[in-house]
């Protein structure tokens, strides 16, 4: 299998596994031989928006699984990047389609407005000529952190002038809908080129229940409803776009400080397998 980011090779899938019914715990305990469960240091999160690793397209008679997304799809947090869940997925994919290369857009510090007005149009083009049958889609930390607070914008100034974002419960709701008209927009840029392409979106973890209390967000009231709204807008998207599945990232991680890195933000090892299964699941869905 070919990798398009980070390395030339990924898993060796270990005599006589299959794809159908992996597990989290399959994918972290020796189902792939080269998914190893030695601990190095947890990667430094990207600061500084926009910077990734340089993108090689993938030869075109390969198939390409796109992951696209922020920090989470990057692979932050995971003690090696090959622990990522975009890698172990692209791993599950090339289990079932032989030759299924990764072609791995996770811009750190990233929410939907930043990639399309930053990335998208360059991924697209540098993907179009691809055979891309399959994308997987994961924003809304970063979307949920531009409106919170000024702290937040002033020292990034790639999110705009302190307090030009919505904060309470009314406007956050409002701009859900933009949220979700993004994540369209990318769907639908890439699906011009690639007809019947399957696509599974993540919903938004609240990292406010990861072993850190409420500091993330701390003092915004609001921020459990504008996180319900963010959510409630990706299963919208399943029924207006089809070939279009839901992963329920938000639930599977609800509640289990054990899936976060030490940064309380980024899941681990263990908490980027459970996201890697939960897709792998989606992505076994017949199209609609």
């Amino acid at each position: 299998m070919k990798i398009v980011k980070y390395l030339p090779i990924l898993f060796l899938l270990a005599p006589g596994c299959r794809g159908g019914g992996v597990t989290p715990m399959d994918l972290r305990a020796g189902i792939y031989p080269t998914a190893t469960l030695t601990l190095t240091p947890t990667l430094t999160p990207t600061s500084t928006p926009g910077i990734a690793p340089t993108q090689t397209p993938a030869p075109a008679a390969t198939l390409v699984f796109l992951a696209i997304g922020d920090s989470y799809t990057g692979g932050n947090g995971a003690s090696t990047i090959t622990n990522g869940f975009a890698w172990l997925e692209t791993a599950v994919l090339d289990i079932w389609y032989p030759e299924t290369a990764q072609s791995n857009f996770g811009y750190g510090g990233y929410g939907t407005d930043d990639y399309i007005g930053e990335s998208l149009s360059t991924n697209d083009a540098n993907t179009s000529s691809l055979n891309v049958p399959r994308i997987g889609v994961m924003f809304g930390v970063n979307d949920l952190r531009q409106p919170y607070a000024a702290a937040w914008s002033a020292l990034d100034p790639h999110k705009g002038p302190a307090g030009s974002y919505y904060s309470n419960l009314s406007d956050c709701q409002a701009h859900s809908y933009n949220f979700k008209a993004n994540l369209e927009t990318i769907i639908t840029t890439f699906r011009a080129h690639h007809s019947g392409m399957i696509c599974v979106l993540d919903t938004i973890p609240d990292i406010t229940n990861n072993g850190d209390g409420p500091s993330h967000f701390a003092g915004w009231d609001d921020y459990e409803g504008c996180l319900a709204a963010y959510n409630a807008r990706i299963p919208e998207i399943a029924v207006d776009l089809n070939y279009v599945f839901v992963a329920d990232v938000y639930t599977a991680m609800q509640g289990h400080t054990e899936y976060y890195s030490t940064d309380h933000i980024h899941p681990n090892d263990d908490g980027h397998a459970v996201i890697a299964a939960l897709n792998e699941a989606q992505f076994s869905s017949p199209p609609r």
